[in-house]
């Protein structure tokens, strides 16, 4: 991979971070889908009642729902109040996408 494709996708997913709060406390995660998906850890969302997404543009968004939990791999997608959202990291090889 070249330097110059290295820095865009460094700048990318620099783009689609998201810092989640919850109280005084902070997670992080990254955008999964421009419609407001983000992707998390579970253990760093369990048994919080009120989610707000810090993006890197300066929005801030509410977490409307949880949209899938996975215990095993410890991930939680989480479902923002927004229609768009930052560019989204590349996907995976379809095979580690799918699983």
């Amino acid at each position: 991979m070249g330097s110059s494709s290295l820095n865009h996708l460094a700048a990318q997913a620099a783009e689609s971070i998201v810092f989640l709060q919850f109280g005084k406390a902070y997670g992080i995660g990254f955008v999964a889908s421009d419609d407001g998906l983000v992707v998390t850890s579970l253990h760093v969302v369990m048994g919080e009642k009120k989610v707000t997404a810090h993006l890197a543009d300066g929005r801030k968004l509410d977490v409307r729902q949880v949209g899938g939990l996975d215990t095993k791999r410890d991930l939680a997608v989480l479902k923002l109040e927004a229609s768009t959202l930052p560019p989204c990291l590349p996907r995976g090889p379809r095979r580690l996408v799918e699983e």
